[in-house]
């Protein structure tokens, strides 16, 4: 009597049946993927993580619209030993002209003095250079000079803030060259130098607890390219005159070997000013 019934309702049995097999199989397929898919949602999230800031809020006496103009000067210095140049040092840096003349010649003088400490021959750095020359004269090798660069990266002015970006590379020989950031802040208003603290309001501990908080955040989305030890050094290698100002945000900078390895190059983090109350 079933098979009777059957072979009557065959099209209505052959439907069931395909939608019967197509749940089961759409079924197995969903519990088959399931796990790859969990997996790659998690990968996602992981590379779409991003380091958050703090927000800070900044007192209204610090927005001051103050104007500075600058031109550029050039220093350099040589050291030359048996008509040889062995060491050549040349540096690019801004001559700043603001309202009050005594404001500028006491910035101007940070600038000068901070640009002959770097660019001005060493005596070590001599001696060295001598070393090198003699041992490459004594095997008739071929000898590159020792150079040294100094060049202003940017000039910056936030409000009464003046932010002045140095790069600084050192070419020792046939080594590849070192390359640095150091970055020069100032008060428009009397000339007093600036730090981390100053443009974000905040006592320097607060400040460091600050950009504690960021760095300890890379690191735990980028471990591997820190030094093991580097969040408990973090105390000792943040200086808060490590950041300058820039058109979006300011910008906090590890010089290489400070946190991480040389071949992962400068570590910066730009904070949006919208972030610490501009």
């Amino acid at each position: 009597m079933v098979i009777k019934w059957v072979r009557e309702h065959i099209q209505i049995v052959t439907v069931l049946a395909i939608a019967i097999l197509f749940i089961l199989v759409t079924a197995l397929a969903v519990v088959l993927t399931l796990p790859k898919n969990k997996e790659n949602n998690k990968e996602s999230t992981t590379q779409n993580q991003t380091v958050s800031f703090p927000d800070v809020s900044i007192p209204d006496e610090v927005f001051t619209e103050l104007e500075c103009e600058h031109t550029l000067n050039d220093y350099e210095d040589k050291y030359i030993e048996n008509n040889e140049e062995l060491i050549y040092s040349y540096a690019l840096y801004p001559v700043i002209s603001v309202d009050k003349d005594e404001t500028a010649e006491v910035i101007n003088n940070v600038i000068y003095q901070f640009v002959t400490s770097k660019s001005t021959i060493k005596e070590h750095e001599r001696i060295l250079a001598q070393e090198k020359y003699n041992r490459a004269s004594m095997n008739a090798e071929g000898f590159i000079q020792f150079e040294f660069m100094l060049k202003t990266e940017s000039i910056t002015v936030k409000e009464k803030f003046l932010s002045i970006l140095f790069s600084y590379t050192r070419t020792v020989s046939l080594s590849e060259p070192s390359y640095e950031f150091f970055a020069l802040n100032f008060d428009l208003t009397n000339g007093n130098e600036t730090d981390f603290s100053d443009i974000v309001a905040l006592t320097e501990e607060d400040a460091v607890n600050y950009i504690s908080t960021i760095i300890s955040q890379d690191i735990s989305i980028n471990p591997n390219i820190y030094y093991p030890n580097a969040r408990d050094e973090l105390d000792y290698c943040i200086d808060l005159n490590s950041f300058y100002l820039s058109d979006k945000g300011a910008v906090l900078f590890f010089n290489p070997e400070t946190l991480t390895p040389s071949v992962y190059g400068i570590r910066s983090f730009l904070i949006p000013y919208d972030k610490i109350g501009y």
